[in-house]
């Protein structure tokens, strides 16, 4: 290499001999510029870069700080930054310093403590031997019998047993299936056939109940005297009165709540779901709606039409009749 070849950033920085802090400064030099006007490039503080460039490592900070620092001194001055810092790391190599032991802590192990161990192994293995050798004379022993208690059949039936009349059935229930006397089949079929017809036939004769309105919930609509139709939900539904298109009334009806409606002409009644509402006329049971618009008077609850009003022979109508 001739005296009049400038040597290049690369070579200042890390020629052989020369710390990565004293390449740095070298290279800074070589440029013109002073210690503040990289300052100003790396945001790093003076001191810090100066103690690079001593290689100065006691005043520099914890160490992945100072390795930031190398990188950003050497990428300001156009120096491979890798390469700084690996320099960095041969010339400054972190000391491995051995961890002490903590307070209270010794490593060294006591002879007496396994002896100890040792011994309490022991007093456990002769207590769980002493224990399986106590059941196992016990299991050895005799044993009590225990005394077997003799039980008493019940005498055979040996003719017809007299029943009473069968009950109506309960409200809101179906009707329970005839009732034979157990036992009564295999002492006697023909009885037990004839005791069941009979049975069967007394169900058979009873007239059948009528289910009749019970509330369950809240009532809306209309007054009970203003009313014969009643509608009650079997669940969430909602329900709307309307007269054709028109939508007189709403109610959002939950599980046994009730609805009465309007006795008004002309009124249909939409639900959300007719299998969950079921509907009384004048508080008995009629059964449960089929369609989603069904009209009041198709269900026997509507009001019935206005009589027509006649004409006095004067060409004047006549006054129609008040009820009281």
């Amino acid at each position: 290499m001739t005296d009049d070849v400038p040597l290049t950033a690369e070579q200042l920085a890390f020629d052989e001999g020369v710390t990565i802090g004293a390449g740095l400064k070298a290279v800074r030099q070589s440029q013109g510029l002073t210690l503040d006007e990289v300052v100003a490039l790396t945001k790093v503080r003076a001191a810090y870069l100066a103690a690079i460039e001593a290689m100065d490592v006691e005043h520099l900070p914890s160490r992945p700080f100072t390795i930031g620092y190398v990188r950003a001194y050497a990428e300001a001055l156009g120096v491979d930054p890798s390469r700084a810092v690996a320099k960095f790391r041969a010339d400054a190599p972190e000391e491995q310093h051995e961890l002490p032991n903590p307070i209270g802590v010794d490593n060294d192990t006591d002879p007496r403590r396994g002896m100890l161990i040792a011994a309490g192994l022991a007093v456990l293995a002769a207590i769980l031997v002493w224990n399986i050798v106590q059941r196992a004379l016990n299991d050895r022993g005799p044993r009590q019998s225990t005394a077997v208690t003799s039980t008493v059949e019940a005498p055979p039936i040996t003719g017809p047993v007299l029943l009473g009349g069968a009950l109506p059935p309960p409200v809101e229930a179906t009707p329970p299936k005839p009732y034979v006397t157990p036992g009564l089949e295999k002492a006697d079929p023909e009885i037990a056939a004839q005791e069941a017809a009979a049975a069967a036939a007394i169900l058979k004769s009873a007239p059948p109940a009528p289910r009749q309105f019970v509330a369950r919930g809240q009532i809306f609509g209309a007054p009970a005297g203003l009313s014969r139709l009643t509608f009650q939900a079997k669940g969430n539904v909602v329900l709307l009165i309307r007269r054709g298109d028109e939508v007189v009334d709403t109610a959002l009806l939950k599980d046994g709540e009730a609805y009465r409606a309007p006795l008004a002409a002309g009124l249909s009644v939409d639900v959300s779901m007719p299998s969950s509402v079921d509907y009384f006329v004048d508080g008995t049971l009629r059964g449960g709606l089929i369609n989603p618009l069904t009209p009041l008077a198709a269900l026997g609850g509507g009001a019935p039409a206005a009589p027509a009003v006649p004409k006095a022979s004067t060409g004047a109508p006549a006054a129609a009749a008040v009820t009281p």
